[in-house]
């Protein structure tokens, strides 16, 4: 018998600060290493550092461990900002 799985929540993730500066940070890679941290249906766009991606657990835990093993993967200081794809949704269908 499959055991349930954990329910999970669409989110976006923007990285800070790569593909330049020196920073290289190759998108396949990218969505590799979100994978293989608990991430799935990861997506991303362009080189920018902008990801979709579900994640069974809160936004402040999801930025926590993308910093941290991007960071480790990649050898640069991290910086990624998370919201929920339903909040930025919501924040344009605001706008006027």
């Amino acid at each position: 018998m499959n055991s349930p799985q954990p329910a999970t929540t669409r989110f976006a993730l923007f990285l800070r600060g790569i593909n330049v500066g020196g920073v290289k940070v190759p998108m396949a890679q990218l969505r590799e290493v979100l994978t293989q941290m608990g991430g799935a249906s990861v997506r991303s766009w362009l080189a920018s550092g902008n990801v979709a991606l579900d994640w069974p657990g809160d936004a402040p835990g999801l930025q926590r461990a993308a910093e941290a093993v991007l960071g480790e993967r990649f050898g640069y200081r991290a910086r990624v900002l998370v919201r929920r794809v339903d909040e930025l949704a919501a924040i344009i269908a605001a706008c006027p």
